[in-house]
C-alpha cells in the first residue's frame, strides 16, 4: 500500500528533477550537474521497480555493455556519471507533451479530426489515407506532439476492431506518415545535422527531399489503401458531413498550428536554444494562451493537470530506457568500437554505390540496437572528409538525412516507437517488424537518388 501511494505521487519527484534540468540549461552550474547526475541514478532505480520486463532487460543490457566498453577507456568515473543525464532533454519534452494533447481535447479538436477521418469513409483503406494525411499535416506543424494526438484519435475511431488489426493500422498509418513529414522539415534536428556536417545549403537538398517524400507518401498510401480496403468501416459518424462550424474550427486549428510553427522558427534563431528545448519551453505557455483564446482555460487546466500527472507517474519505462541508453550510446563513441566501425566502412571506398548503401545500413543497424541516428552520424563525422572525396556533398547529405530519418519508423528503442508502444500496449518489436520494409524502401530511395545525382 505504501509503495503504491509513493508511486502515485512520484510525479512530484520526476517533475522537480526536470524543472531543475530546465533551470540548469540556462544557468549551467556545476553543482546542478552533479545533482542532476545523482538524480538520474535515483530515478533509474525508482523507475526500474515499476518498469515492464522488456524495459528492465534492455536497461540492464545497456548498462552492462556501457560499463564494459567504458572499462576499456580512460574516462574518469565522474564523467561517466555525468553522461547518465544526457537524455534528460528528451524525457523533459515527453513530460510536456500531455499539455499539447490536452488543449486539443479541451477545444474538442480531436472530435473535429476524428470526423475528418471518418467522414464518408466506407472501408479502412479510405480511413488509412485520411489518417495518413492528418498525421502528416499535424507532424509538419507540431512534430512529436502530433503522434500522440493522431494515435489517440485513430485508436478511438477503430475501437471496435480486433486489437492486432487496429495496432497494425496505427503502426503503419501514424508511424510512417509521421516519419515522412520530418524528412524535409528544417525543424527536424537530423535534417539540420545532415546539412551541417556536409556543409551544404538546406535549399540545395530541399527539392530532392520533397521529391523523395512525395514518392514514398504516394506509394505507401496506395499500399495502405489496397491492404486495408477489404475491411469495411461503418462506425457511428462515418456518414456525417462537414458543417460551417467545422470549417471555422478547422481554420482556427490550422491558424494555431501555423502560429506554433512560426514561433518555433523564430525561436530557432536564438543560438542558446536547440530544437528539443525550444519545443519544451514553448508547449506550456503556448497551450495556455491557446486555451484562453478559445475560452476553454478552465477545462484545459483540469484536463491538462490530470493528463500530465498520470503521464508523468507512468514514465518508468522511458526513464529506464533513456538513462541506460545515454550510457550505452556514449560508450560506443568513446571506445574502440567507433574505430572498428570507421575501418569497416572505408573498406567499401572503391565502390561508391556500395559505400552509400553501407552508410544507410550502418545507420539502420545502429538504430535497431538502440543508438540514436544523431550518435550514428556523430560516429561518421570523423569520416566526413574522406567520404566527401568519394561522394558529392549534396548526395552525402541526402543519404545521411534519408537514412537517419527513415529509421524513426523502426528504431525499437526510439521515442516514436516507445510512445506508440505505450499508447497501443504492444511489444515495440512488433512496430519495428510492421515497418522494416517501409524503412528499407524509404532509405534506399534516398540512396539511389543520391547516387544518380552524381552521374
Amino acid at each position: 500500500m505504501k509503495s503504491s501511494s509513493f508511486y502515485n505521487h512520484i510525479y512530484i519527484f520526476y517533475g522537480s528533477v526536470f524543472i531543475i534540468h530546465l533551470i540548469n540549461f540556462f544557468l549551467e552550474r556545476s553543482f546542478l550537474h552533479i545533482v542532476l547526475s545523482i538524480c538520474a541514478i535515483v530515478m533509474f532505480l525508482f523507475a526500474f521497480v515499476r518498469a515492464t520486463p522488456i524495459f528492465k532487460t534492455l536497461g540492464i543490457a545497456f548498462v552492462l555493455i556501457g560499463i564494459t566498453l567504458y572499462s576499456t577507456t580512460k574516462t574518469p568515473i565522474i564523467e561517466i556519471i555525468f553522461i547518465l543525464k544526457n537524455n534528460f532533454p528528451l524525457l523533459t519534452l515527453f513530460m510536456m507533451l500531455p499539455w499539447m494533447n490536452s488543449v486539443v481535447r479541451s477545444g474538442r479538436y480531436d472530435y473535429l479530426l476524428s470526423k475528418m477521418m471518418k467522414m464518408n469513409t466506407k472501408d479502412l483503406g479510405t480511413m488509412y489515407n485520411r489518417s495518413s494525411i492528418s498525421t502528416f499535416s499535424l507532424a509538419t506543424f507540431l512534430n512529436l506532439p502530433a503522434i500522440t494526438i493522431s494515435q489517440s484519435i485513430i485508436k478511438t475511431n477503430l475501437k471496435s476492431l480486433p486489437k492486432r488489426l487496429r495496432n497494425q493500422f496505427i503502426n503503419m498509418a501514424s508511424v510512417r506518415s509521421y516519419t515522412m513529414a520530418l524528412l524535409w522539415s528544417p525543424l527536424e534536428i537530423l535534417v539540420a545535422v545532415g546539412v551541417f556536417v556536409t556543409g551544404v545549403k538546406y535549399i540545395h537538398v530541399l527539392p530532392w527531399l520533397l521529391m523523395i517524400v512525395t514518392i514514398v507518401f504516394l506509394i505507401d498510401n496506395l499500399i495502405g489503401r489496397l491492404k486495408f480496403k477489404k475491411h469495411s468501416y461503418d462506425e457511428v459518424g462515418s456518414r456525417q458531413s462537414f458543417s460551417r462550424h467545422d470549417i471555422k474550427k478547422t481554420i482556427g486549428l490550422l491558424s494555431a498550428l501555423i502560429l506554433f510553427l512560426t514561433i518555433i522558427v523564430l525561436a530557432g534563431n536564438i543560438e542558446q536554444l536547440d530544437f528539443i528545448m525550444t519545443i519544451t519551453l514553448l508547449i506550456v505557455p503556448f497551450t495556455f494562451l491557446w486555451a484562453i483564446a478559445i475560452k476553454r482555460l478552465h477545462r484545459f487546466t483540469v484536463v491538462g493537470w490530470h493528463a500530465w500527472k498520470n503521464s508523468t507517474n507512468a514514465m518508468h519505462n522511458f526513464i529506464v530506457l533513456f538513462v541506460s541508453l545515454a550510457l550505452f550510446s556514449s560508450a560506443i563513441t568513446a571506445s574502440d568500437a567507433s574505430t572498428y566501425i570507421h575501418e569497416f566502412i572505408l573498406k567499401f571506398s572503391e565502390t561508391p554505390l556500395l559505400l552509400m548503401f553501407m552508410i544507410q545500413l550502418f545507420i539502420l543497424m545502429m538504430s535497431l540496437f538502440g543508438v540514436h541516428s544523431i550518435a550514428s552520424i556523430g560516429i561518421l563525422t570523423g569520416l566526413i572528409g574522406p567520404l566527401m572525396e568519394i561522394i558529392d556533398p549534396i548526395s552525402l547529405a541526402i543519404i545521411l538525412i534519408t537514412s537517419s530519418v527513415s529509421t524513426f519508423a523502426v528504431s525499437t528503442y526510439g521515442l516514436l516507437i516507445t510512445i506508440t508502444s505505450f499508447h497501443t500496449e504492444q511489444n515495440p518489436y512488433r512496430i519495428t517488424f510492421d515497418n522494416i520494409i517501409f524503412t528499407l524502401f524509404f532509405g534506399s530511395l534516398g540512396t539511389l537518388l543520391a547516387y544518380l545525382l552524381m552521374m
